[in-house]
């Protein structure tokens, strides 16, 4: 049994050791988190600027354009759409709901269902 005596007595100098040191680690342990943050933050912002400046530089190389411009109109060669020949040879049909009754057809280009006597051209595959 502990008597009243042991427990009014003064900690003893190892106790007073002991909790040193552990307060010691807990600041240099508390110190390290802190700086750890402190270099998380700025290597963030580091790189989110760095990231920020590359997006502006990579929009403002896409933002530049280049015109050709020919002297003679009859040596460029079209090179928007298809060639007249082969659109031609596309078969072209004349929609309507008697043909179609089970299911409309939509077109593959608008992508809006055909109308009766609306007429459209078949695409190959």
């Amino acid at each position: 049994m502990v008597t009243p005596e042991e427990t009014n007595s003064p900690p003893s100098p190892t106790s007073y050791a002991m909790s040193s040191k552990i307060m010691l680690s807990a600041i240099a342990i508390l110190i390290f988190v802190v700086l750890l943050m402190v270099f998380l933050h700025l290597y963030a912002r580091c790189y989110l600027l760095r990231a920020r400046r590359r997006h502006i530089l990579h929009r403002n190389r896409r933002a530049t354009v280049v015109f050709f411009t020919a002297d003679d109109p009859s040596t460029v060669i079209p090179t928007r759409g298809l060639d007249p020949a082969v659109l031609k040879s596309l078969p072209v049909f004349t929609f309507s709901d008697a043909t179609h009754k089970d299911h409309p057809i939509e077109c593959a280009v608008c992508l809006s269902e055909f109308e009766e006597t609306e007429s459209g051209r078949v695409l190959p595959g």
